[in-house]
């Protein structure tokens, strides 16, 4: 992952150019005579800066590719932390929420598309194996070489539910308040443990609920089938 590159990103130089553009203008519009090197100076270097951040910074679709460039092995990660076989697992495709997460991030930036995003990222990748199910969480960030890897393993019947949620959020962007509309994924257990991810994409993530809610129930119906027997 390019951190560097990510990190421009994050940085504002529209107001930084502008500011030297305006002041460099000013010099000429008072007609300062003695100041107008300084203001042919300003001028350029605004431009000259402005030309730089187009270069440097990525945009929206490029932000997300480096995203999932670093989520590309993620499926092996997961099963070497987890220590299972893909043998064991094999019956089911596993299922992956993710979604950028402002809890933690530094930076955080409401994208030309409309959709906001952060320097942090959240993966959970699930496994499916005969009796439980295994929960891979990568948490990691986009511009700096961070990142947290945690595991869970949940017996079937212990699962109480697994939805997905809607509400909002107040994040801080500079010196303002913003409000961040945010779907998420919820899994929860018996004993008041919960898995919480924000969801990239909601519509996608709602088709993974509901076949996993299909398999939950026919997992609970088989482990009934064999007490009764």
């Amino acid at each position: 992952m390019n951190y560097s590159r990510n990190r421009w990103y994050f940085r504002d130089m529209l107001k930084i150019v502008s500011f030297i553009l305006i002041l460099g203008a000013a010099i000429f519009a008072l007609e300062l005579k003695d100041l107008e090197p300084v203001g042919f100076f300003l001028c350029a270097l605004g431009v000259g800066l402005f030309l730089l951040a187009q270069c440097l910074t990525p945009n929206d679709k490029q932000y997300d590719e480096s995203v999932k460039e670093n989520l590309r092995d993620l499926k092996s990660r997961a099963l070497k932390k987890l220590g299972i076989d893909e043998d064991e697992i094999s019956e089911v495709q596993p299922i992956t929420f993710g979604g950028y997460d402002y809890q933690g991030a530094d930076k955080r930036k409401e994208g030309k598309d409309k959709k906001w995003r952060s320097n942090v990222y959240k993966a959970v990748m699930i496994f499916f194996s005969q009796n439980e199910m295994h929960c891979y969480t990568l948490r990691f960030k986009t511009t700096e070489q961070e990142q947290v890897e945690e595991t869970d393993v949940f017996f079937y019947q212990d699962i109480v539910s697994a939805s997905t949620t809607s509400n909002t959020e107040t994040i801080t962007v500079g010196k303002k308040q913003k409000t961040v509309n945010i779907e998420a994924f919820k899994l929860t257990t018996k004993g008041g443990n919960a898995i919480i991810v924000n969801l990239l994409n909601a519509a996608d993530a709602q088709k993974s609920v509901n076949a996993m809610r299909a398999l939950l129930r026919e997992a609970r119906l088989s482990s009934q089938m064999q007490q009764a027997n």
